[in-house]
């Protein structure tokens, strides 16, 4: 009797070569958290927390329209705005001050919501 494949190995996929969509959006928002937060402590000089909170929501907002460019689901490319709002939160503090990031992480987490409930439905 054949094993039944878990979720997390059809979103990230198995031991081939051929990677699902979302494997690339996962890889890109860890890779983007990973590069981008000591490039603005060290390089912009902007504090730990303010860096830590502007990426981590840039880039969820990243893998997003990565996934949704590789299956071509353009609606989810509404995240460019709370990717844009986010990087100049993470840039300039003032410049966006708390609202927007506010709404930034409300697009981010209902786009994020939206893209696991169509791959559990594809499942």
């Amino acid at each position: 009797m054949p094993r039944r494949q878990s979720f997390s190995q059809f979103l990230i996929g198995s031991a081939d070569l051929d990677r699902p969509s979302f494997f690339y959006a996962y890889s890109g928002m860890w890779l983007h958290l990973l590069i981008s937060v000591p490039v603005l402590i060290f390089f912009a000089s902007v504090p730990i927390l303010d860096a830590l909170s502007s990426m981590a929501i840039s880039s969820l907002s990243l893998g997003t329209i990565v996934y949704s460019i590789l299956t071509r689901e353009y609606g989810l490319l509404i995240n460019l705005v709370s990717y844009g709002m986010s990087m100049a939160r993470a840039i300039d503090a003032e410049l966006l001050g708390y609202g927007f990031p506010i709404v930034a992480v409300i697009v981010a987490t209902s786009s994020g919501y939206m893209l696991l409930s169509s791959e559990y439905r594809r499942y």
